[in-house]
This record gives structure tokens, sequence and C-alpha cells, in this order.
């Protein structure tokens, strides 16, 4: 499986560059975008052409630990007779946008030289298969176009699938369960000693011991339960688990989600501008909006006032949105905040609450 996100990379084209250097003494291009999308129209001399070489384009880097970071260099030989000249790719890597710094030699490799294209691969919070790729450009006319590719895998101490657990919407009234694995590296044991909730927002169920795997993984899989007692509205919570792992030995899971009742509103937060008057609209959503009865509305601190209005849909049902407006008499581009409550003869949200902000 292929895993697609996010890493900080570090790309370089570096005359001289060894790996046994450990560092990457790399001088940056004094043009800002020297890596365009769509490379220039190479000249060359088609008597004398230089000759773009690789000894190994594409690598399998094999297993690297979180946090560590791996470095690898594509040794790059001209073995024509006239400067090479090379353009990198904009970052297009791994299948997602991937933030990059590339840094380019600033002369052209000669006939019968070589540089070394660079790479800093920062592996903390990520774990998985990873594949690099990266297209060269090169006044080569037999390599116009060069490709790169690196493989490796990210091993964590202690793996957490999922990493962080997210229940957006769950219907009020409705129990939600989402299973996590945590497995410790190949060949080696691991003991996941418990797991629980740090606010009691949500619970654990469902543990026991678990292994995957030649070479074997072992762990445990568990469930975390969002009770239906939950209330409408945001939540958060964290399940701590606890492992004899020496380098992890507590491990915290993030869960957050939102109960979503019978009646929703979009957006969550109103904004409006402190300049003029225009009205912000705000949709209420609600099933069976045909017995839903708005019975008042108000402000709380009065520097917005609001009023419901109901049309007929296209299937002949009520259809409310609230409509909001700065006061007269607010300084003109001053800034504040205001809650609207209304009032409602639904039996669970009897009262809602929107907040509003004055803000340019």
């Amino acid at each position: 499986m292929k895993l697609n996100i996010p890493l900080t990379l570090l790309l370089s084209i570096i005359p001289g560059f060894t790996l046994a250097q450990g560092t990457l003494p790399i001088t940056p291009s004094s043009d800002p975008t020297p890596n365009p999308i769509f490379p220039p129209t190479p000249s060359f001399d088609t008597a004398r052409p230089p000759r773009l070489f690789c000894p190994a384009s594409q690598v399998n880097l094999g297993n690297v630990k979180e946090g560590q970071s791996l470095t690898h260099g594509f040794k790059i030989l001209n073995r024509g007779k006239s400067p090479l000249r090379i353009v990198v790719e904009r970052a297009r890597s791994l299948s997602c946008s991937v933030p990059t710094k590339v840094f380019l030699a600033n002369k052209p490799i000669p006939p019968g030289g070589s540089t070394t294209y660079g790479i800093t691969f920062q592996t903390s919070g990520f774990s998985g298969p990873v594949t690099f790729e990266r297209t060269l450009y090169s006044n080569d006319p037999a390599h116009l176009e060069f490709k790169l590719k690196a493989n490796f895998n990210i091993i964590r101490e202690v793996d957490v699938i999922p990493d962080n657990v997210e229940m957006f919407p769950v219907n009020y009234k409705t129990p939600q369960k989402a299973s996590v694995k945590i497995l410790g590296r190949p060949g080696l044991p691991l003991k996941v000693l418990s797991a629980q909730s740090a606010k009691g927002v949500v619970t654990v169920a469902g543990f026991k011991s678990y292994s995957e795997g030649s070479p074997q993984r072992e762990g445990a899989t568990f469930d975390i339960l969002l009770p239906a007692t939950t209330a409408i509205g945001f939540f958060e919570d964290e399940v701590l688990v606890k492992t004899d792992d020496i380098q992890k030995t507590e491990i915290k899971i993030p869960v957050a989600g939102e109960v979503v009742g019978r009646i929703r509103y979009n957006p969550l937060i109103s904004f409006v501008h402190p300049q003029g008057n225009s009205p912000v609209t705000v949709r209420l959503l609600a099933d069976h909006p045909e017995d839903l009865a708005i019975r008042s509305i108000r402000s709380e601190r009065h520097i917005v006032r609001a009023y419901i209005k109901r049309v007929r849909g296209w299937d002949g049902k009520d259809q409310y949105s609230l409509i909001v407006k700065r006061v007269r008499g607010f300084p003109e581009g001053g800034e504040g905040e205001d809650h609207i409550f209304h009032e409602t003869n639904d039996p669970v949200q009897s009262q809602l609450k929107i907040d509003v902000k004055i803000s340019k």
C-alpha cells in the first residue's frame, strides 16, 4: 500500500556532494523560481551534444525509523562533449502537494564532470511506505526528460492506525464506533498494557492482543465508543495507551467530532463586516421542517439584529434562513462579538445559539 502523505523535503542539486559528508553544502539559485513546471526550450550543440548518465535512477532505500533524517544522493554524470544543463521539475512527488526547496547548481556540468542530486527526508510524524518521484529536464537531446525514483518505508517504534480518530457528523442518539490497531516494530515483542479515555467522553472496549505480518508485528486492537447519550455539539477526548516499549511508554490518540441534532445551521459562525450594512444569511437545516416552529429570537449584546425568513422550497416544504445585520449606531469599522438565541418547538433543541463576529 502506498502512503500518500506530505513530507518536508529538502531537495538539491549539489556539485561535489557525498553521503559521507553528512551535510548538504548547497548554494541557492538567485532566481526565486528556478524550477518552472514547464522547462525552457533546451539548446544544445547537435554536433557535440552533452550526455546525461545516472548509474542508479531508481533506488530502494529500505526501512528508516520515524524521526530520523533520510539522505540519498543521485549521482549525475555528463558523458558528452559540451556542458550539461539541468532544470528540476516543481514538486509533484508522492501524489500530493509537497513543501519543497530546490537548489540548483550555479554552473553547468562540464564534459566528464558530475553532480549529485541530494534528497533529505524528515520523517517525524509519518509512517509506512513512501515513493518519491522527480523529473529532471536537460539539454541532452537523448534525455530531455529524465526521471528519478526512490522508495523507502518509515517504521515507527509503535505504529497507531489510525493515529487520530474523527467522528463527523454523528446523529444525536446514535452510538459511534472506531477501531484502532497498535503494532510494534517487525520481529520485536510489544505488549500493550492498557487503553483508557482521558476525559470520559468516549470509552474503550474490546481490548485484545493482536499480531500480524511476517516478520511478525505484535500489539493490540480495541474500539473507541461514543455513547448515544453524548450531547449535541462538538466534543474532544483523548485515549491514553500504555505500552512496555522503552521509547513509547505512553501514546495519546486524539478523538474529536460533532453530534448533530434535528436542526443544524450553516455557517457555524457568522461574520458581519463592520463597513456598510449588508446582511449575512445563515441557513437553518431541519429534518421534517414542516413541523418546526421558531418561537422567538434575540441578540445577547444587541450589536446585531436578526430575523427569520421562511420560504417555500422546491419540494413544497418550508425552509428557514436567519438574516443577520449590524445594528445602526454601532461604530463604523468597529469590531465585536454577539450571540443570537432562538427558541424552537423541538424538545431536544429548544434553544439554539449562533455566534456572530463583526470583523474586517
